[in-house]
């Protein structure tokens, strides 16, 4: 009889843990990052008709220079890091690396720099405020993110 009891007790424990689990699966929202060229910064800003479908043709352009850019920088890594592996480092090779490595970040920041000043250009000022918010939020929270609310 006891252990019937202790039983009971244990399903009816685990059957809570799972309600509290499930509630609290379903109550938060996704915090994956979003796929930055899934986002439509035209439309966030509040631009619409020829200058909606210009800033499109930026973002995309923007992100396939990113893509290939951050491709090279993961190269320039994988480099050298396999010259560490290797033991045999030379000091003149793994500086041209890392000048290669710094000359990438560089250009993937002027890029960035660049894609919001061209993007601008299309803004009223209410637009160039949203866009001046985003830009913020891709610098505090990184490409993709959003803050939470």
């Amino acid at each position: 009889m006891k252990a019937i009891k202790i039983y009971k007790i244990l399903i009816v424990l685990l059957v809570l843990i799972n309600l509290v689990l499930l509630y609290f699966m379903l109550r938060h929202q996704d915090h994956r990052p979003m796929d930055p060229a899934k986002v439509n910064l035209a439309n966030d800003i509040g631009l619409t008709g020829k200058n909606a479908e210009e800033v499109n043709i930026l973002q995309e352009n923007h992100h396939k220079e990113m893509r290939r850019l951050m491709e090279l920088n993961k190269n320039l890594h994988i480099k050298l890091f396999d010259q560490f592996v290797m033991n045999n480092t030379d000091s003149v090779k793994a500086n041209m690396v890392i000048d290669s490595i710094v000359r990438t970040h560089r250009s993937v920041e002027y890029l960035l720099f660049n894609y919001f000043k061209d993007i601008s250009k299309f803004c009223n000022q209410n637009q160039r405020q949203k866009l001046n918010v985003r830009f913020h939020e891709l610098m505090v929270n990184g490409p993709g993110n959003r803050p939470k609310k």
